[in-house]
């Protein structure tokens, strides 16, 4: 499994025209495209799983347009970038799952790379229930040992930017969008997923027939660049030192006339080294992992974990803050905040609200704290855990005096600790239709710490 990029703007191929012909050239679609990422799968015994497109879109909104004339069975996701995510990952899984049909009798062995969107603990749990065993690729040899690369994407990209062309020509004066794209990509994939490319990619890698001895250690050396050989030098003319100084017996002699001209540019100015580099974060050793083992399955679990935490650490100082208003004063039109120090208790009261008041379905005042002050918002819990130590809440958002639901959920994961009071039932708020879906609370003030 591997992902590749196709843009709107392709490659325009060579153009025939006659000799002294000044204007020649082809139309594309424009200077600058638009990247949707193409997701393929194949076999050793020259099978390929329908593609997958990744769309840089937020929603799913006319997704089915945008699989016109797709090959059949493929899948259809979204992104804002158009990349491949984890949560993209998952959904992935279970497509390739759906049509490699894996059984205890028959695993399946899926090789891809250890990209960190392919570390998700939530795909690699649902391949180890399947019978899926994940393996990857050691970093940056993929263009050694990935079938893909090897015999697929570089046919694909040929016969996709032909593709392009013919329907520039069809369609004068228009450009390719994105609801072309799978129709193009779906004609050059049946002509370059073949089985001879899949098996071809297969034996060239030497993963079936498996090879061991396939590649050497040259094969996998870095580059070399800098380190050049040094030129072999006739009599009175010798290399460079260590230090780049050329040895000074280059001395012009009546046998040899122009010595000096067998001194080559490199030997007074030898290459330069890559400096070291300073100040970047060191980067963990890439390595290739079995990913449904049980160590490293864990071992992702931790570290996605403690990602989720660092990451809502972030994200609670950019929320809205909420302002809870009394039913008293909500005909008012200057609201009452939470934290004002008028309305709040003394700094040596510390509120707390017994775990067992918390239950699912009532609405509650949660506290945040960002760099300089305390922050309050109003949600509703959802669920709790068992122990109760945290509850997954989602939050209204304030407009004018009372509370609406906003389009998108804003869903949170909270600590016990960080509910300050629990709310009486909302009330709706009088008036017109649209002041009805507002809500009210009474709320006493005095019972919140700043």
């Amino acid at each position: 499994m591997d992902e590749t990029g196709l843009t709107t703007v392709h490659v325009p191929p060579k153009v025939i025209a006659p000799r002294a012909m000044k204007q020649v050239g082809q139309v594309t679609s424009g200077e600058r495209g638009i990247l949707v990422t193409l997701v393929c799968c194949i076999s050793a015994d020259g099978n390929s799983i329908p593609p997958t497109f990744i769309w840089p879109r937020k929603t799913e909104r006319n997704l089915e347009s945008y699989m016109t004339n797709s090959p059949p069975g493929s899948l259809g996701l979204v992104h804002e970038s158009g990349w491949m995510t984890t949560s993209n990952f998952n959904k992935w899984m279970a497509h390739f799952i759906s049509f490699s049909k894996p059984s205890k009798e028959s695993p399946v062995l899926l090789i891809l790379d250890n990209h960190q969107s392919h570390l998700s603990y939530e795909g690699i749990e649902m391949a180890k229930e399947n019978n899926v065993v994940l393996l990857t690729f050691p970093p940056h040899v993929t263009n050694h040992l990935q079938p893909l690369d090897i015999s697929v994407y570089g046919p694909l990209k040929k016969y996709y930017s032909s593709a392009c062309n013919g329907w520039m020509l069809d369609n004068a004066g228009k450009a390719i969008s994105l609801y072309q794209i799978a129709g193009l990509a779906g004609k050059a994939l049946h002509r370059s997923q073949t089985p001879e490319n899949i098996i071809s990619g297969f034996r060239a890698t030497g993963i079936f027939p498996y090879d061991p001895e396939k590649f050497t250690d040259a094969d996998f050396m870095p580059a070399t660049v800098t380190d050049r050989p040094v030129p072999v030098m006739s009599e009175g003319c010798t290399p460079t030192s260590a230090s780049g100084s050329v040895v000074s017996n280059l001395l012009l002699t009546s046998d040899q006339p122009h010595p000096i001209s067998k001194v080559t540019p490199e030997m007074i100015r030898p290459y330069p080294k890559a400096a070291s580099r300073k100040g970047q974060r060191e980067r963990r050793r890439g390595e290739t992992l079995v990913l449904t083992n049980t160590p490293i399955k864990e071992r992702i679990q931790q570290e996605s974990l403690a990602k989720e935490k660092k990451r809502r650490t972030v994200t609670l100082t950019k929320k809205r803050q909420i302002v809870a208003v009394s039913s008293s004063e909500s005909s008012d039109d200057e609201p009452v905040p939470l934290d004002d120090s008028s309305s709040c208790a003394s700094e040596d009261e510390e509120m707390q609200v017994e775990k067992d008041s918390i239950t699912e379905g009532a609405y509650v005042v949660a506290e945040y704290l960002s760099r300089k002050v305390k922050k309050y918002y109003v949600g509703k819990i959802l669920s709790t855990s068992t122990p109760k130590d945290v509850a997954e809440v989602t939050f209204l958002k304030r407009l004018g005096v009372g509370f609406i639901w906003p389009d998108e959920q804003d869903i949170d994961i909270i600590d016990i600790s960080a509910i300050k009071l629990i709310l009486p039932p909302p009330q709706p708020c009088p008036g017109t239709s649209r002041s009805r879906d507002k809500l009210l609370f009474e709320v006493d003030l005095d019972m919140v710490k700043e």
